[in-house]
């Protein structure tokens, strides 16, 4: 069906059908914007992208008839993104309702844009200390003489000082904000507590910038306003979770956490360090606790909540797939330790989460199911190419598809180009490609023909696994013709 002349598209339009599949507007620009570069420093930028796109398409195609996606790799890159899916919607549709930001408060933090103060603070890491610094302070010392006497050796006086936005501050560290926003310049906070210890803070300088132009104003307003959108988004977030969290009251076993760090220890620690803190000594005394007690490890849980209970191998599985993303401090076992623990009581709530949206009856979605259905698609496009360059010898065997799309950027061989030319030929004699030039030259895009576009990679914040805002076309294709 053509579009009217004149007339703008919809997201739902059609750009072009592959077989039985059609590839919508929205489908092509969300992929196109978030895609690799070399598609927009191209003469005829969408119409390249629309090729490879619709390669891709023919390769899942061939992945969906082949029924691959009842294999175990499919089934591991799948779950994660469709849980993650689902999650996304639940809090659309719980949380984000919500939000509101009034007027007010927007005017505050654009005001708060034009306001400049200069910090400057003394550092306290123990508790003894900031006692010592406190009652220094009530003899009558000066702030500067209690200052001095607490930089250590190797600090600098300089790095203790800091001049900002009261904006800046706000998204920095909003308590802090709200304590400095009811003192003078010259003044001095109560103590503060941070992640490294504590700090007593004096404002050096407030400077109320000059005017701003009409333009200057809406921009800043709309930083305002994305900002105080997002902090009130993820503040009833975290009361949502809080609230599953104590309904469902999870608790750790601790022999089977020991045999968790341990695990996760042999990936993330140097051998020295794992054998210089026991963790392998510590997890097999716990096994060998629960097996004389006649419980499997395998078979006891490692979380056991109010309607569930999660095992050991569901941490693995979890582990497993975000490992690329997760951080473990290595340099005390404490914090090593803290950061196991942490990632279990993520998995909790991940899966607390997905059990949510299942309840409310989200995978019956429409948009759910679409957002689905585009990703495993994309998933068997995965597949099958790593099937064809595993024939030509040309990548590793066993790495998950999904990482595996968003690592490769080298170019092919020459073995490889054929392998997929060969494939692709085949392909199109097998289903029919149409193209929607009128819809395709009316698609509204921000970049294209432009010798100097550069690659972004974009990773869509918060949900329960990370990945690209939106599937997009492979950097293969750079290197394919």
């Amino acid at each position: 069906m053509q579009t009217p002349a004149g007339a703008q598209n919809t997201g739902d339009d059609i750009v072009a059908k592959v077989g039985n599949r059609s590839i919508t507007v929205k489908e092509f620009t969300d992929g196109y914007e978030f895609g690799p570069a070399f598609v927009k420093r191209k003469e005829n930028s969408k119409s390249v992208y629309l090729k490879y796109l619709i390669n891709e398409e023919l390769l899942s195609i061939e992945g969906e008839q082949r029924k691959l996606d009842t294999m175990q790799a499919f089934r591991d890159a799948y779950k994660d993104i469709y849980n993650d899916i689902l999650t996304e919607s639940l809090f659309d549709k719980v949380i984000r309702p919500r939000v509101a930001v009034p007027d007010d408060a927007i005017e505050r933090a654009v005001a708060a844009q034009n306001v400049e103060i200069t910090l400057k603070w003394i550092f306290c890491r123990t508790d003894s200390q900031l006692f010592s610094a406190v009652e220094l302070l009530k003899e009558g010392k000066q702030f500067d003489t209690v200052f001095d006497g607490m930089l250590d050796s190797g600090d600098f006086a300089d790095d203790r000082k800091l001049t900002l936005t009261k904006f800046s501050l706000l998204k920095k560290n909003p308590a802090l904000a709200e304590v400095i926003d009811t003192l003078r310049a010259g003044m001095i906070t109560r103590p503060v507590q941070g992640k490294d210890g504590w700090y007593i803070l004096r404002i050096e300088e407030i400077a109320q910038s000059g005017l701003v132009t009409q333009s200057e104003y809406l921009e800043a307003r709309q930083t305002a306003k994305n900002y105080l959108i997002k902090s009130s988004y993820d503040a009833y977030a975290d009361k949502y979770v809080d609230s599953l969290m104590k309904t469902e009251n999870p608790s750790i076993d601790g022999d089977l956490f020991r045999i968790a760090r341990a695990y996760v220890g042999k990936y993330e620690l140097k051998e020295n360090i794992f054998d210089e803190w026991e963790l392998g000594r510590s997890a097999e005394k716990a096994a060998d606790k629960l097996k004389s007690s006649g419980r499997d490890p395998k078979d006891q849980p490692l979380v056991t909540l109010r309607t569930n209970k999660l095992f050991l191998s569901d941490f693995i599985s979890w582990y497993s797939s975000r490992d690329p993303y997760l951080k473990f401090r290595d340099k005390d076992k404490q914090l090593f330790s803290r950061d196991v623990e942490t990632n279990i009581w993520r998995m909790v709530r991940d899966n607390m989460l997905v059990s949510e949206a299942i309840s409310m009856g989200l995978q019956n979605d429409p948009e759910v199911k679409a957002a689905a259905a585009v990703w495993k698609n994309k998933i068997l496009y995965a597949i099958v190419r790593d099937e064809l360059l595993n024939s030509v010898q040309v990548m590793s065997k066993g790495e998950s598809p999904v990482l595996q799309t968003s690592k490769r950027t080298a170019g092919l061989s020459v073995e490889a180009s054929s392998a997929l030319i060969k494939k692709i030929g085949q392909l199109k004699n097998k289903y029919k490609v149409t193209v929607n030039t009128d819809v395709l030259s009316k698609v509204q895009v921000t970049e294209e023909e432009n010798a100097h576009a550069i690659d972004i990679f974009y990773a869509k914040r918060g949900g329960i696994f990370p990945r690209a805002p939106f599937p997009s076309i492979d950097q293969i294709w750079g290197s394919w013709e």
